[in-house]
């Protein structure tokens, strides 16, 4: 029961952080409104519309991708899966890729990803890809909280596949 519960709190928190953060998506695409407007109706362009909707954009995406994980939204192949494996073996399969994959994967980006994120704090790192020159070292601390976020959610994920075959393996299925 207490498992549940953890897995249940990790679950509510991706889902809180990516139905938040989907605001950005309007605020994104306003920006972008703005943009096209300024520059085509008034020949006046802005200097910041293309980095703060790629931060905003990026920020949505990452931000997300837990929530994907949960609610099984991330691009898959299942050709074979879906139609020759039977619901045990495809909690096997899934265990194995949590185990030899998905979560190395994800410690390794974490990890690499706070040193990156550290660096930036560190050089108080700017972006030069316009005039207006924004700090971009909070937007690369997404990178090692989205893996955080994705690590906590694989861990979910493989427990629930866990009990699934265990579950499975009572029935004979």
């Amino acid at each position: 029961m207490k498992g549940e519960a953890i897995i249940g709190v990790i679950d509510r928190f991706n889902e809180f952080v990516a139905k938040t953060v989907s605001i950005l998506i309007l605020v994104s695409s306003l920006a972008v409104c703005y943009e096209v407007v300024a520059r085509y109706v008034f020949a006046n362009p802005t200097f910041w519309s293309y980095e703060a909707s790629y931060m905003m954009s990026s920020t949505y995406w990452l931000l997300g991708g837990a929530w994907t994980l949960k609610i099984g939204r991330h691009v898959t192949v299942d050709v074979i899966y879906a139609r020759f494996f039977s619901p045990r073996t495809q909690a096997m399969v899934d265990i194995l890729f949590y185990l030899i994959l998905y979560l190395p994967v994800t410690i390794f980006v974490l990890i690499f990803g706070m040193q990156y994120a550290w660096e930036s704090w560190a050089l108080q790192e700017l972006s030069h890809l316009s005039p207006w020159h924004p700090p971009i070292y909070p937007f690369k601390t997404l990178i090692p909280l989205t893996f955080f976020m994705l690590t906590i959610q694989g861990i979910a994920e493989l427990t629930r596949r866990i009990w699934k075959f265990k579950e499975l393996k009572g029935g004979g299925k």
